[in-house]
């Protein structure tokens, strides 16, 4: 998975006017930092005052919002400061690091591997990513920081408890390419949250729920470990909501993010019925009504024409080849990483003649460089090779 595209991909869906029926587009904005919250005479939030970072004057300006929501990660709890400065804090920050190696100690690109039980109790998974093995990762309570880093006990670690399945003959240094870190937002408990009540719920609403509920449990098993104090903090979300009207959504896992945008929306909708009776269709999220930007062909999307998600792929990415001359190895990653969208990036290409890979062992093509500037709001080097493009956690 590579989780930057992930959340590409969503915040582009999210700004298509009338994506899925009655849904309201998005107004995006990078580089723009909240510097304070806008209250009205009784302390309500009522909207944010914000700074676009690449301004060279760094003037502040107002954006006005029936409800104001913190999905800051590991930054939440500065978030909830803004509003509250002597608020209890809730976010624990947890390190988990990741090794990439060098091609083979996976079979196959569609293979992987989960190490049931680590010294430390948790799981280790070893899968592809970009055509290389990727073996992650650890659980370490760490200090807030913007620069996070894998350490060499943890590089160790992962190594050490990779001998058992591949030896001691397997030249884990010489072949390791990278090794990056990140952190995760552990989300303390807290008594004023409120939890779901699953009473009135229809057969088919407790069998999604049923279903949400085994996929945070096996995020928590593969995170989870005994020995470095986290186990007792809480993998699940907890949605907050201030005096002054501010709702924080904090902790989750990328695996159940979808569920967790619902379940805020849901909750809003709930604390402030009347704020949007007038302007909504729907009265509880709709986000298993569709799939993410690049799920559907054009003629998906002009005629209503319902085809299957892997034979649309299929023939996309027939198509690059056969057509437009693309290698497979680059239809294929291009199909993975932009689904159908893959088709602008190369017809971008074809235009700029810019069809060339940014190096021979990869499948990652100039094109790309262009569409993540023209298309996805990269404005600095990091944002291609890291966030669109990541060569850099590769190699």
């Amino acid at each position: 998975m590579h989780d930057s595209r992930m959340n590409l991909n969503s915040l582009f869906t999210a700004a298509v006017d009338d994506y899925n029926p009655g849904m309201k587009g998005a107004t995006l904005a990078n580089y723009v930092e909240l510097k304070s919250f806008i209250k009205d005479d009784q302390g309500k939030i009522i909207g944010a005052m914000c700074v676009d970072k690449m301004d060279p004057e760094g003037k502040e300006f107002a954006v006005k919002a029936k409800n104001v929501v913190n999905c800051a990660g590991v930054h939440a709890d500065d978030i909830r400061k803004m509003d509250k400065p002597d608020v209890e804090e809730r976010i624990v920050p947890s390190r988990g690091t990741h090794l990439i190696f060098k091609k083979g100690m996976l079979t196959t690109e569609n293979n992987g591997i989960i190490i049931p039980a680590t010294s430390d109790g948790r799981l280790l998974f070893i899968i592809n990513y970009f055509g290389h093995p990727m073996v992650g990762t650890t659980d370490v309570l760490t200090d807030m920081t913007h620069n996070c880093e894998p350490s060499q006990d943890e590089i160790d670690f992962i190594i050490k408890e990779l001998k058992p399945y591949f030896g001691d003959d397997y030249d884990y240094k010489g072949n390791l390419l990278s090794a990056w870190a990140g952190l995760r937002p552990l989300v303390k408990a807290d008594t004023n949250v409120v939890e779901v009540d699953r009473s009135d719920f229809s057969i088919k609403d407790k069998a999604a729920d049923f279903l949400k509920r085994k996929v945070r449990w096996l995020a928590m098993k593969l995170h989870s470990g005994k020995k470095n104090g986290s186990a007792s903090i809480s993998r699940n979300h907890a949605i907050e909501v201030s005096e002054n009207g501010l709702i924080s959504l904090m902790g989750g896992k990328w695996t159940s993010f979808r569920s967790q945008g619902e379940e805020t929306i849901d909750r809003i909708l709930k604390e402030y019925p009347d704020r949007f009776k007038d302007s909504v269709k729907h009265t509880t999220g709709q986000t298993l009504n569709f799939n993410l930007i690049g799920s559907y062909s054009r003629a998906q999307l002009r005629d209503g024409f319902i085809q299957n998600s892997t034979a649309v792929f299929q023939q996309y990415e027939d198509f690059l080849v056969f057509e437009h001359k693309v290698p497979r190895d680059i239809a294929k990653h291009l199909i993975r990483q932009y689904g159908t969208a893959s088709l602008r990036v190369v017809e971008i290409g074809k235009i700029r003649n810019n069809l060339n890979r940014l190096h021979e062992d990869y499948p990652f093509i100039e094109s790309e460089v262009l569409y993540s500037m023209q298309s996805e709001m990269a404005v600095k080097p990091n944002d291609i090779i890291c966030r669109r493009v990541p060569v850099s956690f590769i190699d």
